[in-house]
């Protein structure tokens, strides 16, 4: 008897396991290049997120030249205006891998810029919006 409750332990341990890397496997998200093949390059713009179900989790992955661009996480406002302040966080790895936070009330937007001036006014910026 003691045999056929280890059996049903040990079963019982495995589909546990299972399920935690099923969890796991959703919870990371998905992993999105902005600009596919091209990278974030000039003509990289609000057009890329369309069609795209983005969700928090979610990772997105800035390919580019470090010697000439950067990506700077802006709020909405400067977006519209192109600014990046002093203290705002930028990336400059040319490969960066950014996570897209949780949010309350779902829906939420996300803002990136280049931080080359005359560059973000001729478009290469992205906003996300979150599902």
């Amino acid at each position: 008897m003691a045999r056929g409750n280890i059996s049903n332990t040990g079963t019982g341990v495995l589909v546990l396991l299972l399920g935690l890397i099923c969890l796991m496997a959703v919870v990371q998200g998905k992993e999105w290049i902005v600009g596919e093949s091209k990278g974030w390059s000039e003509g990289v713009n609000d057009i890329w997120p369309a069609g795209r179900h983005i969700h928090a989790g979610d990772t997105l992955v800035f390919n580019y030249d470090p010697t000439i661009y950067d990506v700077a996480e802006v709020d909405e406002v400067l977006y519209n205006a192109c600014m990046v302040p002093d203290g705002a966080v930028r990336h400059k790895t040319g490969h960066d891998h950014i996570q897209i936070p949780e949010c309350k009330t779902g829906g939420c937007k996300h803002f990136f810029i280049v931080g080359l001036p005359g560059m973000c006014n001729a478009g290469m910026k992205v906003a996300i919006t979150t599902e």
